[in-house]
């Protein structure tokens, strides 16, 4: 009888320990999920600027070529297709309501259709409340609003923490 881990640090590490993480593997096909920003291209100030480097890239399709990979990001899912460059990866995008799949196509969670004018609403709300204060940006996505604003003034971040915050409940 074979037992299986109850947490992630209960698995062996690949690094380390490769022959037990090969015959944990043993007649299996894992599959790796890979976050976008912060793994797949460094935290950069600016969304547009995390680009995914060739080396990176190559070392991504070289994985895929071992295993199922999928990446994963909040951020819109065409956006993340378009600035890795990769078209043969399965994409999920907005944190994983909208899905894309060499073999499946778009696959997209129903819990997120019909939420438009919601988003627009907030959208514009944010963008009335703190869309003025430098280096804050809103962005409407897919599935949600994100606001950006590591570069602005620290002495502002509570003022677009507020704004957030007020919105979360009331919307909730």
């Amino acid at each position: 009888m074979t037992t299986q881990a109850s947490t992630v640090r209960e698995l062996p590490d690949a690094l380390r320990d490769g022959e037990q993480f090969a015959a944990k593997l043993a007649g299996r096909r894992p599959a790796v999920f890979l976050d976008y920003d912060g793994v797949l291209t460094p935290i950069v100030d600016r969304p547009e600027d995390a680009v995914m480097s060739d080396g990176m890239r190559e070392s991504v399709q070289a994985l895929a070529q071992r295993c199922s990979v999928c990446v994963v990001s909040g951020r819109d899912r065409p956006v993340v297709q378009q600035m890795m460059g990769v078209g043969n990866l399965v994409v999920a995008g907005s944190h994983g309501f909208d899905i894309w799949s060499p073999r499946e196509g778009i696959i997209q969670h129903d819990a997120v259709t019909g939420f438009e004018d919601l988003i627009s609403e907030v959208t514009d709300r944010l963008r009335a409340e703190v869309g003025s204060i430098p280096d804050v940006v809103v962005e409407p996505k897919w599935a949600s609003v994100a606001v950006h604003y590591r570069l602005a003034d620290p002495e502002r971040h509570a003022k677009v923490t507020a704004v957030v915050d007020e919105l979360l409940d009331e919307y909730s």
